[in-house]
């Protein structure tokens, strides 16, 4: 992949933009609980659950077809950095581990890769951008009770902000239960 301009999408979940003038507690939701991994989250209500792949994928879609996409796998580890830095090499390098990665492409990794809290959860997080298709992507990704939920947010550059911001309120409002 071509070289990944991160830090605009990065500040926009880090920052916020906020569109409209209702505040987050005004506004109705939809609540997805998973007994199963025992964790639960906020969304907004017009938005549609994709649960065909349960229990450990799943989906919320908006009527534009973007998407926050879920998966729920048995953590490798209990550190987040290094559960990013996985993830991202998956995602960019399309391979399963960083054997064979020169040492200027984990390092590139290691810069796109931020620790967050939202809320009272840590994530890893990072952007790509997927110009060619007109796509913006941020992935997170948190522990819950020994496994790992991936959150990704998929939308259309026209409307990442808006998405962006709803994202945010999502890794927010999540609570492990367990």
């Amino acid at each position: 992949m071509k070289n990944i301009p991160p830090i605009l999408l990065l500040s926009l979940l880090l920052f916020g933009c906020a569109s409209g003038t209702e505040s987050s507690s005004e506004k109705k939701t939809g609540i997805f609980t998973s007994p199963e991994y025992s964790f639960s989250f906020s969304y907004p209500p017009e938005w549609k659950e994709i649960a065909q792949d349960l229990p450990n994928k799943w989906a919320i879609v908006d009527a534009n077809s973007d998407a926050i996409l879920f998966t729920v796998n048995n953590a490798q580890v209990q550190n987040l950095a290094l559960l990013g830095n996985f993830q991202a090499i998956r995602d960019l390098y399309q391979v399963e581990n960083y054997t064979g990665l020169s040492p200027d492409k984990m390092d590139a990794i290691s810069k796109i890769v931020k620790l967050e809290t939202f809320g009272q959860q840590e994530y890893y997080t990072y952007a790509i951008d997927f110009k060619d298709k007109g796509i913006q992507s941020i992935v997170s990704g948190t522990l819950c009770d020994q496994k790992e939920i991936t959150v990704v947010l998929v939308s259309r550059i026209e409307t990442a902000t808006i998405k962006t911001q709803m994202y945010t309120d999502l890794l927010t409002s999540f609570t492990c239960t367990a």
